[in-house]
């Protein structure tokens, strides 16, 4: 383990032997280790008697940069981070390899402990320890990290019969947990908005075809969405069949008299009747007598 700080100082002062130097920094080393074990000390003892506000959550979303507020008392104190089972500071000294932790003194005396780009695994207790001249004072705080929702799975687009029963999936991830809302987005729907990772439909009919949207939100940034495209089959009855024969043949009865408008229009010349009637517009050619010599 390495040696330096709080570390270098208590063995020089227990070699000293002096009986009020040797209690202060055994103090503190029993502080140092009782530290590693948050649960060791106290319930009432975990933050004792600091002169400033403290947090007992700081809360920050993934990626951001955290700032956990801690102060020293006096310019003879001195001051540690620890997380969990891990010493990151000691006074100075730096233990943890992790670059993106430091610490941060934009006024005097203060000892608050930077992490930057925060991440998942960074959530949890932190403690600072605080060894003043008369006794030692920590203070600990839980830091939150919010993860922004994404959906990592989803029903697949599907084709189904009309009556059938259709259940999607939608599953989503994030801190805290999202909440998952299922929308039916096509033109012709009417209003409709279902909560829950599944979204059952007993006896889809034809006009619950169509795109199915999925939302999944937790209020820590913008909702992540993916969408289900549900086609449905259905059987033709007699009553669509003909009334899909009609416009049919109204589409293509316009389409002709269309077509053989522009070619009367055209075709002045008793020469090109032959091929009007040809073409199946003899039904309009009847409409302009031949004009004789």
């Amino acid at each position: 383990m390495r040696q330096g700080g709080w570390g270098t100082e208590a063995m020089d002062s227990l070699q000293d032997g002096s009986p009020c130097a040797t209690g202060q920094w055994l103090a503190a080393l029993l502080l140092s280790l009782c530290c590693l074990l948050p649960s060791c000390l106290p319930a009432a003892a975990q933050n004792v008697d600091f002169p400033w506000p403290s947090e007992d959550n700081v809360v920050v979303r993934q990626g951001d940069t955290a700032v956990l507020r801690c102060y020293l008392e006096e310019s003879a104190s001195k001051g540690a981070w620890l997380n969990r089972s891990s010493i990151i500071f000691a006074g100075n000294d730096k233990w943890s390899v992790d670059p993106r932790v430091s610490i941060i003194s934009t006024i005097k005396r203060e000892y608050s402990l930077q992490i930057q780009k925060v991440e998942i695994t960074d959530d949890g207790p932190y403690t600072c320890s605080v060894q003043t001249q008369y006794n030692p004072k920590t203070l600990q705080m839980h830091l939150i990290v919010q993860v922004p929702p994404k959906i990592f799975t989803i029903s697949a687009s599907s084709v189904v019969n009309e009556f059938s029963n259709v259940t999607l999936l939608c599953q989503a991830s994030g801190k805290p947990e999202p909440t998952i809302t299922w929308k039916h987005i096509s033109p012709s729907a009417k209003d409709f908005i279902s909560e829950g990772e599944y979204l059952e439909i007993s006896g889809i009919t034809r006009n619950q075809a169509g795109f199915y949207e999925c939302i999944a939100n937790n209020d820590v940034s913008t909702s992540d969405m993916r969408t289900v495209r549900i086609t449905v089959n259905y059987k033709m009855t007699s009553t669509t069949r003909h009334r899909k024969m009609a416009t049919i043949a109204s589409r293509d009865a316009l389409l002709l008299a269309m077509r053989c408008s522009k070619m009367l229009v055209m075709s002045s010349m008793e020469r090109l009747r032959p091929a009007l009637q040809d073409s199946g517009c003899y039904r309009f050619v009847d409409a302009f007598p031949s004009q004789g010599p």
